[in-house]
């Protein structure tokens, strides 16, 4: 039976989560400084209880591409920890299986 090995660019791996997690770090901030404003009295009298919900669902909305950016840098921080201990783990095993 032939045994197959995974492989990791270690170098490669964290420089990639390193991207991703200040993209997703400068979005966090941009989203965050950037809310959305609704200017209710353009929606006349009329169409006010409707602007409100609009406005609320917008907000929600936004409050989720914030929180979405967030958690996708919290990941990136705890997968470069899993990559650092595969690669600790294949230094002391010598380089992995065989």
């Amino acid at each position: 039976m032939e045994h197959s090995a995974l492989s990791l660019d270690v170098a490669q791996a964290l420089q990639q989560l390193a991207q991703l997690k200040e993209t997703q770090r400068l979005r966090g901030d941009f989203l965050d400084g950037e809310r959305p404003e609704v200017p209710l009295h353009a929606f006349g009298q009329g169409l006010s209880g409707l602007a409100e919900q609009w406005a609320a669902s917008l907000a929600r909305g936004h409050d989720v591409g914030v929180e979405y950016a967030r958690r996708v840098h919290t990941v990136t921080s705890e997968s470069e920890a899993v990559v650092r201990r595969v690669d600790a783990a294949d230094t002391l095993d010598g380089g992995g299986a065989s």
